[in-house]
């Protein structure tokens, strides 16, 4: 089980997020839970569950006991617990105590944990100090790690444990594995054990019935007291110690996250660009663009067609390089925008129009908000805002080479037309005009038209 396993648990997935918000917007006080559930914020809570129900303890001191049938969260500066509960279990907090009895997933992440419960399904705990209890029993799988991690209880699945240090001085029935910079050995160990470390100690009193596998760039330290069968254990030298966590290198989850925080950055400098460039950088752009998307669509969206395969093709032959990649994402954006903030300049009948600064920052941010709502929308969301990004990008290189229509607001074409027709007699003023024209064509030989 990787790092990224523990994102599947039912209880950490689901009930620490929404019971989260639920609790945030409740604000009940401390009471028993009852069988609609409970949730309780205050500076010191102190909840007795009873029977079905979510209950949620967000506070600076926590303590919930009783029986809980249903998910169980608690978050706190300190957090204490002892409940026999039947639903799965998420603990947050700087200090965690937990005692009693899970017989669904336990899940505990802090600064401090101190476990001497027992659980039959599996068992997770994250924090900079983690001590497993002599008392302590653990029947589904174990996954802990830390800065300093203590295993004195007694584990009947197989495990995974790593971190800084870990002292594994308990007893292990299944198969169990151990990733840390230091490793100190000396409980008892009924399947095999695999241990990865910078320092390996077997120490005084450690009996290992399966096979002993140890990788570390020195050699193992080995009690002369510990009896190993020839056979039963095997020492690899690694050249240098990297932390496992889970089936992942410490090194891989490091390169992962650096590498998606990377992406990130570079997606929001690329729409930190677009958006520049689409609102503030140049208000005539992104006036012409807008009067291009609403006056001529059709021609919009092949310009924008056309650019989404030119720039595809570049992108595809610069793939060794960053700007392969970039520069359709860049334009796509752009593209993004510019429907955004034509969408709701449509909304204010602004089409076209000159707008100061923050008109412009406003209406991106509305269209902005449109769009994405509309993305929520299954299949056919994506589809119409791919479409409007699509034509927005025909938009926007008219504009760039101011190819874009002169913006014609139909409702000032229509003032202009009225103010035009004012002064006619009757309701064909083109027609009088032109009669008339004629007559003083004939009683002026020397007028226009006469040679």
């Amino acid at each position: 089980m990787s790092c990224f396993d523990l994102l599947s648990l039912k209880g950490f997935r689901k009930g620490l997020p929404g019971l989260a918000v639920v609790a945030l917007m409740s604000g009940l006080p401390a009471a028993p839970a009852q069988a609609e559930g409970q949730v309780a914020i205050s500076g010191e809570v102190n909840i007795i569950a009873e029977g079905d129900g979510e209950t949620v303890a967000i506070g600076g001191d926590v303590k919930v006991s009783g029986r809980a049938n249903d998910e169980l969260v608690a978050i706190g500066g300190q957090v204490s617990v002892d409940v026999q509960s039947e639903g799965e279990t998420v603990l947050v907090g700087g200090q965690i105590k937990i005692d009693g009895a899970f017989a669904d997933e336990l899940v505990a992440i802090g600064g401090v944990i101190d476990y001497h419960g027992a659980n039959t399904e599996e068992l997770v705990l994250i924090g900079g100090e983690v001590t497993v209890h002599e008392q302590a029993v653990s029947g589904g799988p174990a996954h802990i790690f830390g800065g300093e991690v203590i295993l004195d209880g007694r584990f009947a699945s197989e495990s995974e444990f790593g971190g800084g240090t870990v002292e594994a001085s308990g007893q292990f029935a299944d198969n169990i594995k151990i990733s840390a910079r230091e490793v100190f050995v000396s409980g008892e160990f009924y399947g095999d054990l695999e241990i990865e470390g910078e320092t390996i100690h077997i120490k005084e009193g450690a009996v290992i019935i399966g096979h002993l596998t140890m990788r570390s760039p020195d050699e193992p330290k080995i009690d002369e007291t510990v009896e190993l069968q020839p056979g039963s254990w095997t020492y690899e030298y690694i050249e240098e110690f990297d932390p496992m966590i889970g089936n992942m290198a410490l090194s891989d989850i490091v390169g992962i996250l650096t590498g998606a925080l990377s992406v990130l950055l570079i997606f929001l400098s690329l729409t930190a660009l677009a958006a520049f460039i689409v609102v503030i950088g140049s208000g005539r752009i992104s006036r012409q663009a807008s009067a291009a998307f609403r006056q001529a669509p059709g021609k919009s969206f092949l310009i924008g067609l056309a650019t989404v395969l030119i720039t595809g093709v570049v992108g595809a032959f610069f793939l060794v390089i960053l700007i392969g990649p970039l520069l359709p994402l860049f334009v796509g954006i752009v593209g993004f925008f510019i429907a955004a903030y034509t969408l709701a300049s449509m909304m204010f009948r602004k089409v076209g129009a000159e707008l100061s600064l923050g008109s412009r920052v406003g209406f991106t941010a509305v269209g902005t908000i449109f769009l994405l709502a509309l993305q929520l929308v299954p299949i056919l969301g994506s589809l119409v805002v791919f479409v409007l990004s699509v034509i927005g990008m025909g938009a926007f290189v008219m504009a760039l080479f101011n190819a874009a229509p002169q913006s014609q607001d139909p409702d000032m074409l229509g003032s202009m037309a009225q103010t035009s027709d004012e002064g006619w007699d009757d309701g064909h003023p083109r027609e009088d005009y032109v009669h008339d024209r004629f007559e003083d064509d004939d009683n002026n030989e020397e007028g226009p038209g006469r040679s």
